[in-house]
């Protein structure tokens, strides 16, 4: 092989992945705590599908791990916009507003959220911080 050849690049995979593959990589690097590989592979998710539920509601969780809530409040209005009926969706959603301290909107998030899935421990555990940030301590037990 002479200098002007190139070898294949070892970076490089051969194959091309579906959306979904390339968002549960994302996912598991988020999880990890790589947040700028996760954020690229999000980003393409999105270049290449817009309105793809789940990478905007993933892309808003990691912009409210770097601090980015406007942003994050932004991208997951959408994934909850797109589809209303996702019980995490709503949930994540409420608690983003909880931070900004979006009570009613935040409230509104969580009984949406209930009213879909009324035995999500989270949703409910979120829900009962809401009411005890409110003041409403009966309602909060």
């Amino acid at each position: 092989m002479t200098e002007h050849d190139t070898a294949p690049s070892h970076d490089v995979l051969p194959q091309a992945i579906t959306l979904e593959e390339a968002l549960m990589i994302a996912i598991t690097l988020h999880q990890a705590g790589t947040l700028d590989a996760a954020a690229e592979i999000y980003q393409r998710v999105l270049e290449y599908a817009p309105e793809h539920p789940d990478a905007l509601h993933f892309m808003g969780m990691l912009a409210h791990d770097r601090g980015h809530n406007d942003e994050a409040i932004r991208l997951i209005a959408r994934s909850v916009a797109l589809v209303p009926n996702h019980a995490v969706f709503r949930s994540n959603f409420g608690n983003l507003l909880l931070d900004n301290e979006q009570f009613a909107d935040a409230e509104r998030e969580y009984r949406a959220a209930l009213a879909l899935d009324p035995d999500r421990p989270d949703t409910l555990n979120n829900y009962g911080v809401l009411c005890k940030a409110l003041k409403r301590y009966d309602e909060a037990e």
